[in-house]
């Protein structure tokens, strides 16, 4: 019997979906190796995770899924156009100024956020998920806090995202986290999204309207850096959690294509007396930050971010 056509199609979708042989669109894996973890969805690039001999983690490459880098190559790679000032701007990092009065953000004292462990990794189609450990180890033998960091990878059509999630616990005396801007939630953006600068063509948007040169010392939930990369346009934005301490946080915005979420840059952001941001941490105490880095494939929408804001930051929490 000649089984009509529409029907044949069904039956081979039922089948493809039910004994593995085609892997949905979001297919996630992680694959741990010497010195970083690499991120690929559906066998594609998405970033990698790395440590190495680097005085901090970072994530390098940052990718679309057609493979266009969203973040500057320099220092890790040399692509063309690119500046290369500020070494320390390591794509996309975690980082401070000054914490106990040691410099975790230049990497100019020799202190080092130390990876420890990778603790889990996993990964479904729909996301991978992974958690480390680092230590805040200072250039003269003290470990002054212990990093858990939970990062969750995903996807969106062609949107991309990671979410990351901070637990600092001090280690056996309190930790302040000093008032400057050098720091802390950080990307250095590649040069086309950026303002100013030899092949600058981007632009910057914030959730509370300080867009373009407004954005530095300004408070908002959000940040976007939207612009020409590759062939396509992009975005990168990075979000900022209500549960975060002094929400919402401070951006340390520049437009040569530098731009972090600073909860304690008080005194260089509103020209208050020194110290005034300064937060301490006591023993048995945690410090916990939740941040979303936004990998668009689309010009800069404000209400569509701000929507997609407000559905991360109602979760209890990133991982959910």
């Amino acid at each position: 019997m000649k089984l009509p056509t529409l029907l044949i199609t069904l039956l081979l979708a039922i089948q493809a979906s039910t004994d593995g042989t085609r892997a949905p669109d979001t297919a996630f894996e992680l694959t741990e190796l010497p010195g970083k973890v690499v991120i690929r969805q559906n066998g594609r690039p998405f970033t990698e995770y790395r440590w190495g001999t680097s005085p901090r983690p970072y994530f390098f490459p940052v990718l679309t899924p057609s493979g266009s880098h969203l973040t500057r190559g320099f220092p890790m790679e040399t692509m063309p156009g690119e500046s290369k000032d500020h070494r320390h701007h390591q794509s996309i990092w975690f980082g401070h100024g000054d914490v106990n009065g040691y410099d975790f953000w230049s990497n100019s004292q020799g202190n080092r956020i130390e990876h420890q462990e990778v603790m889990s990794r996993t990964s479904t189609p729909e996301e991978s998920i992974l958690e480390v450990v680092n230590n805040w180890n200072t250039h003269d033998g003290k470990t002054l806090l212990v990093e858990k960091r939970r990062m969750v990878f995903r996807s969106e059509g062609s949107r991309r995202s990671i979410d990351l999630e901070f637990e600092l616990l001090p280690v056996g005396e309190s930790v302040t986290f000093g008032d400057t801007k050098e720091g802390t939630m950080a990307i250095r953006v590649a040069p086309t999204l950026r303002l100013k600068g030899a092949s600058a063509s981007g632009s910057i948007h914030a959730s509370e309207g300080h867009d373009d040169e407004k954005a530095w010392g300004s408070r908002n939930r959000w940040v976007a850096y939207s612009g020409p990369v590759g062939s396509e346009t992009a975005t990168i934005s990075i979000f900022d959690h209500p549960s975060n301490p002094r929400h919402p946080t401070w951006w340390h915005a520049r437009d040569y294509g530098l731009f972090a979420a600073n909860p304690f840059g008080i005194h260089d952001f509103e020209k208050k007396p020194p110290g005034t941001g300064d937060l301490v941490l006591e023993p048995g105490s945690t410090l916990k930050l939740k941040y979303r880095i936004e990998l668009d494939t689309a010009k800069a929408d404000p209400d569509a971010i701000n929507s997609r804001w407000k559905r991360w930051s109602a979760r209890k929490t990133q991982g959910s």
